[in-house]
């Protein structure tokens, strides 16, 4: 599928787009409205995606499941987000609006693969890092827990 033809299929779901990053985001939202479309598109799907790994960081699964899918996350920032929505979906721990994003994750990714090329590369290399990061903490967490 061309990518304008994925942008127009993917403009359908901006409403739920903006709606997930509405009840996730609060405050940020409300500056969000300042910018131009294009930007906010950009600026609400990565903020989605971050949340998503944010979630994962958070979450109640054991300590062996955070580690593997924050490792995979910092190689393979999408296919860690795909792979943690099972296990995110049945912890009875997770914040409604937060499980929200998991539930409507295939909308998230449709959003995200619709933007430039460009940008979808650079929110997944920072998701990527930032992942990294989360990783590194969380192995010396666990490293104090034992």
């Amino acid at each position: 599928m061309s990518n304008l033809k994925q942008r127009n299929s993917a403009l359908k779901n901006r409403s739920l787009i903006i709606q997930l990053h509405d009840s996730v985001a609060r405050q940020h939202a409300l500056f969000l409205r300042l910018l131009p479309d294009k930007l906010q598109d950009s600026i609400a799907v990565m903020y989605l995606l971050f949340r998503m790994l944010d979630t994962i960081e958070d979450s109640e699964l054991n300590d062996i499941k955070r580690a593997i899918l924050l490792d995979k996350a910092s190689n393979d920032f999408i296919g860690a987000l795909k792979e943690a929505k099972s296990l995110v979906l049945s912890s009875n721990r997770v914040e409604k609006s937060y499980q929200m994003l998991f539930e409507n994750s295939d909308s998230i990714f449709k959003f995200h693969r619709s933007l430039e090329p460009e940008i979808q590369q650079e929110i997944e290399m920072t998701g990527m890092k930032m992942a990294g990061g989360m990783n590194k903490f969380f192995q010396k967490f666990i490293a104090a827990k034992q």
